[in-house]
């Protein structure tokens, strides 16, 4: 996978020791984000990490720009038909159209700041963590929608080529599952949406994941669509206008219990795809309740490196890991031609923590350690435009969109969970 290749290629021994004997042991997700993702806004951090002396031990400190520089050279000269043989590169080349600049005229104001460069750094290493989690684009994500609430206006970000890679990623693999010779059944083990032991005919399945992966292009081109007459200050039609009244639930009211069958959820795909769509029944003891997946715990974890000891430079080894966390709300003010609103929508939160060796974290015990208030602290690049926190930090936010300081660990929990500020 390209991006292994890239954390294996920026430390020791591709990257040589310093005079001292310290070599770069540790990778970072901002050297797949500058190399596989083509996201120029990393370069002020690997710079910085880079040039000082007192950054996280194994990583920091260590010059290794000519390797960043030869794979990036790698990967910009790949042509689409390369990014799209597969599903994983396919969605990786989906990331790296979210680093295009939005700094031009059609982009509403907040768009052309460094801070949502930022938020969009921070997303497509989230997204990066879910596919190393689950090694294809399955994305779990919940929204929530209270009893009364409504969708007047909405708005989508103005990134048609995004939403037209999505699309064509979709309709390939759509193309591909149709070829396939399946029969039989196959056993399903329990999970976090039902918890007992099934079975699903695998003819069945081929002709539910055909059906959903169509419905999923259908959306990406809607969503284009209405991404492309947003960046050229049309309005939308009647359809459109509804599309993005109807996210979760298809109702104008939004009166009484929670139904998942608006086109999001729709983005989930569910195992009894053609029957009830707007829930699943998870059993738990003498109780049951209704469960979607959209509306499902999207935190996770995935260890993408390991750190081997190394007696030499006193190295005693880690094992770097890539979490998500709980889903936040993003607040924009939107200028989008004569219109002004503000917006609110879900927005990822992303860490990258080490591990002492061999200690590689579950889902469960990460987000245990989260439900006990044990976490990384926010990568530094997210301090322009998350709300800080009433609690202790470690390091202080620096003006300008210049990185700021970062201790050489950060201890967050008995683990010995060390984390980037």
């Amino acid at each position: 996978m390209p991006d292994s290749w890239v954390t294996s290629t920026v430390v020791y021994d591709r990257v040589p020791r310093r005079e001292d004997l310290m070599a770069r042991r540790i990778p970072s997700g901002i050297d797949v984000a500058f190399s596989v993702l083509a996201n120029d806004q990393t370069v002020p951090w690997l710079v910085d990490r880079m040039s000082r002396d007192d950054g996280l031990m194994f990583r920091d400190g260590i010059e290794y720009q000519t390797n960043l520089a030869a794979l990036r050279m790698v990967f910009d000269g790949v042509r689409d038909e390369g990014w799209n043989g597969s599903l994983y590169t396919g969605w990786l080349q989906a990331l790296r159209i979210l680093s295009a600049p939005t700094t031009g005229a059609p982009f509403p104001e907040a768009m052309r700041t460094h801070a949502w460069a930022m938020k969009t750094l921070n997303t497509q290493l989230a997204s990066w963590t879910q596919l190393r989690h689950d090694t294809v684009g399955y994305v779990k994500q919940s929204a929530t929608t209270p009893g009364f609430c409504s969708y007047p206006y909405g708005f989508v970000e103005p990134l048609p080529d995004f939403y037209g890679q999505l699309e064509a990623l979709a309709t390939g693999a759509r193309t591909a599952f149709s070829a396939l010779s399946m029969s039989g059944t196959a056993d399903i083990p329990p999970s976090d949406a039902i918890n007992f032991a099934a079975y699903v005919s695998l003819p069945k399945f081929k002709a539910n994941m055909v059906s959903f992966l169509g419905r999923f292009a259908t959306t990406m081109a809607t969503l284009r669509g209405i991404a492309s007459k947003e960046l050229t200050q049309q309005p939308l039609n009647e359809e459109e206008t509804q599309f993005l009244r109807d996210i979760v639930q298809i109702d104008t009211t939004y009166y009484g219990n929670l139904i998942f069958d608006g086109w999001y959820p729709g983005l989930f795909y569910r195992s009894n795809e053609g029957m009830d769509p707007r829930w699943t029944w998870a059993m738990g003891g003498s109780e049951s309740r209704p469960v979607h997946d959209a509306d499902l715990d999207d935190r996770l974890v995935a260890d993408v490196h390991t750190d081997t000891p190394d007696d030499i430079c006193g190295d005693p080894g880690s094992v770097l890991h890539e979490g998500i966390g709980p889903v936040y709300l993003l607040l924009m003010a939107v200028d989008n031609g004569p219109d002004r609103m503000i917006c609110a929508g879900p927005v990822f939160s992303h860490f990258e923590f080490l591990t002492p060796n061999a200690v590689r974290l579950t889902d469960a015990e990460w987000k245990g350690q989260l439900n006990a208030g044990l976490r990384p602290l926010h990568p530094t690049w997210t301090q322009e435009y998350l709300v800080p926190e009433n609690s202790p930090t470690c390091g202080q936010p620096a003006g300008n969109g210049q990185p700021s300081p970062e201790p050489q660990d950060c201890q967050v929990s008995p683990a010995a969970m060390q984390s980037d500020p």
